[in-house]
């Protein structure tokens, strides 16, 4: 996918979320082969268990844990770039409040991720070394469930935080009292609250100027006790 330099900054900014998506899908591509399978993985661990001077140590398990743990994070970190992704596409179609939106890419990211964890499994099916696990899928949507919700969670930390830089608060069970100060402090806040202070500064100028100076079509005539007699003197006078 292709970003052009001349497409308006929301596309080029909604193809960019989509990119991790794509390379989270290749990786996965490249994973789910002959070459990757637990027959192989299980020989490259013995090898270096040889070459670290622990040739006997219980190489089936620690090839089980590793495998395990690649399914769960990295179908979770696919399920997280997918969410990302389609925020992009729904804050800009659906009218809805930041959480509502941000629930809504979620459950879509992790829909996701569970449609491309069947699919993979689907496949290892056709190949010799590798077979199709129902509970390999469920480990995967498990993964990316447990990393939406730390990425949502961080999400609301620090929009709670620029919103309210002076409060602590505690989000999905998890406490973020140290982020507000770290937020408030931070080179985007701090521009963004010199920029308020100097607009603010220019308003109450502007309105000073303007109680000082009065147009001449709207002031009032006056006249002194003399003009006014002046005035009626030479009225007698014309009469």
């Amino acid at each position: 996918m292709a970003i052009s330099a001349t497409a308006p900054a929301s596309v080029r900014h909604q193809q960019a979320a989509w990119l991790p998506v794509l390379c989270g899908i290749a990786v996965i591509c490249g994973e789910s082969t002959n070459t990757m399978g637990a027959v192989h993985t299980s020989i490259w661990l013995s090898e270096l268990a040889a070459w670290a001077g622990h040739p006997n140590g219980a190489i089936w398990l620690i090839n089980h844990i590793l495998r395990k743990s690649g399914h769960f994070t990295g179908y979770g970190l696919l399920g997280v770039f997918f969410a990302r992704g389609w925020y992009s596409v729904l804050r800009r179609r659906i009218v809805a409040s930041w959480s509502t939106l941000r629930m809504r890419a979620a459950m879509f990211g992790i829909l996701s991720a569970a449609v491309v964890a069947s699919a993979d499994e689907i496949h290892q099916i056709f190949l010799p070394t590798r077979g199709a696990s129902v509970w390999d899928v469920l480990l995967d949507t498990s993964g990316a469930v447990v990393l939406n919700g730390i990425f949502l969670a961080f999400l609301a930390a620090r929009r709670n935080a620029l919103l309210h830089p002076q409060t602590q608060f505690i989000t999905l069970g998890l406490s973020f009292a140290q982020l507000p100060e770290q937020f408030a402090n931070s080179h985007d806040v701090r521009a963004l609250r010199a920029q308020s202070a100097k607009s603010i500064a220019e308003i109450r100028r502007g309105v000073r100027n303007t109680k000082r100076w009065s147009a001449p079509s709207l002031r009032t005539p006056t006249f002194t006790r003399s003009q006014s007699s002046a005035t009626s003197l030479t009225e007698t006078t014309e009469g």
